[in-house]
């Protein structure tokens, strides 16, 4: 990025500059070893659906994974725990489970603050987080 930016302005062809670089968390080993990226990334975003498919070792194209999604939950919510505990870059979870009202609060819990979805999901979250005690996940 600090090449190309500076080849534009060689060329003196407006940019923004500069902007932030984030990273993607959908790999357990990245998850786990959270540390190690902080100093590359300015942000984290969570990317549940990959980060569900690499931890439960399926092909979420599969179809309905309800039972396997029900008992690995715990396991995705630690792994995005860990993301969250590093307290230098912010972090966002993006996917199907950031839209989920219960994995929402499960997220809010852990210190997540930021949700990714389709703005057509957004009132109904917004009413059910209202809605319901957030501490008690």
């Amino acid at each position: 990025m600090e090449r190309l930016h500076a080849e534009l302005s060689a060329e003196k062809i407006p940019h923004l500059w500069p902007v932030s670089l984030g990273i993607m968390v959908e790999v357990p080993a990245a998850a786990l070893k959270i540390q190690d990226f902080v100093p590359l990334a300015d942000f984290f975003s969570v990317g549940s659906n990959d980060l569900g498919q690499y931890t439960w070792a399926v092909d979420r194209e599969q179809g309905d994974l309800g039972e396997i999604e029900a008992s690995g939950r715990a396991a995705l919510l630690d792994l995005c725990a860990l993301v969250a505990q590093q307290k230098q870059r912010p972090v966002s979870v993006c996917g199907e489970a950031a839209a989920d009202p219960s994995m929402a609060r499960a997220f809010i819990a852990r210190g997540i603050r930021r949700l990714s979805m389709a703005p057509a999901l957004i009132p109904a979250l917004a009413r059910a987080l209202r809605e319901s005690d957030i501490h008690s996940v």
